[in-house]
């Protein structure tokens, strides 16, 4: 695939229909580069546990935290059995609740930790998510207590949390991007030039773009908003610049002043000070030149 159409390749030639209808009905998106532009929101890391006193009823969240107890129970008024799992952050909790899912008491075992999905609701006075949507890091995770580098390393590397919807999670459309970001070429075209890209410091747009859905740390993905952030506002220049010079090519009637801008000077119940004479004057200059005039003019009135 070139570089240049990369960005323009269909979603579904590169995730496959069925991740790409989701998204596209999610989001709207049905490029490969309209997709990569769906960045973090935030970022967490797995040493570190989402502040469950922040969350409030009726809202979607996605957290990290850790299963503190499982326990489960008889429905009252049918068959079946409702499975309870509290997790914490070390100081609140929150329940999950599933409906004849017993099944899940073998994954969220006290102890480990994950993300967590879905909408927060109140059941008698406590907060609970409904079923939610969850991914746990893994028998393959450090003892986060031991201490070691590759612990400490594993804690601290961010994790990207993106906006969801019921139907699709934070960790999902980040196995999606991961595909994408896995078939983009070396080079991206970049619309910003290298000279100006290196006088800034900035990182490549495809160097970008991967440290922001990538980062191994806090630094990556703020190096690879600073890139692209960059881009919007140079590429929003360019294309004002680009207009600024197709209206100037084009030419305007020769508007020189005369007695009427004397006479309604004139007629003025005060006199007009030294920086709005010169206003009047560059505006003049700008209208007897024959080149479109664009102007803001903005003063403080006392």
């Amino acid at each position: 695939m070139a570089p240049g159409s990369a960005l323009d390749a269909r979603l579904r030639s590169v995730v496959g229909d069925k991740t790409a209808q989701a998204i596209t009905k999610a989001f709207g998106y049905e490029t490969a580069g309209e997709f990569l532009a769906h960045y973090p929101r935030r970022y967490a890391k797995r040493g570190e546990l989402t502040s469950l006193a922040e969350l409030t009823v009726d809202e979607s969240v996605t957290i990290v935290a850790e299963v503190r107890s499982v326990t489960e129970r008889p429905m009252r008024q049918k068959r079946g059995s409702i499975l309870e799992v509290s997790i914490t952050d070390g100081r609140g909790f929150l329940t999950l609740t599933f409906f004849n899912q017993k099944w899940r008491a073998g994954e969220l075992k006290p102890g480990v930790r994950g993300i967590f999905a879905g909408k927060v609701g109140e059941y008698r006075g406590t907060r609970q998510l409904a079923h939610p949507d969850y991914e746990l890091f893994g028998d393959d995770a450090p003892d986060l207590d031991a201490g070691t580098p590759l612990a400490r390393e594993w804690a601290e590397q961010p994790i990207p949390i993106y906006p969801a919807t019921s139907t699709l999670a934070s960790w999902q459309l980040a196995k999606a991007m991961d595909v994408v970001l896995g078939g983009l070429p070396a080079d991206l075209d970049d619309p910003v030039p290298d000279a100006v890209r290196t006088a800034r410091g900035l990182v490549p747009f495809g160097e970008a773009l991967r440290l922001v859905h990538r980062p191994a740390s806090d630094a990556d993905w703020r190096r690879g908003q600073d890139a692209l952030r960059f881009q919007e506002a140079f590429v929003l220049q360019a294309g004002l610049l680009r207009k600024r010079a197709e209206r100037r090519s084009a030419g305007t009637p020769v508007r020189a002043p005369g007695r009427f801008s004397a006479e309604f000077e004139e007629s003025l119940p005060f006199r007009l000070t030294h920086d709005q004479l010169a206003v009047g004057a560059e505006i003049e200059r700008d209208l007897a030149s024959g080149i479109p005039m664009n102007r803001l003019v903005q003063g403080e009135v006392g």
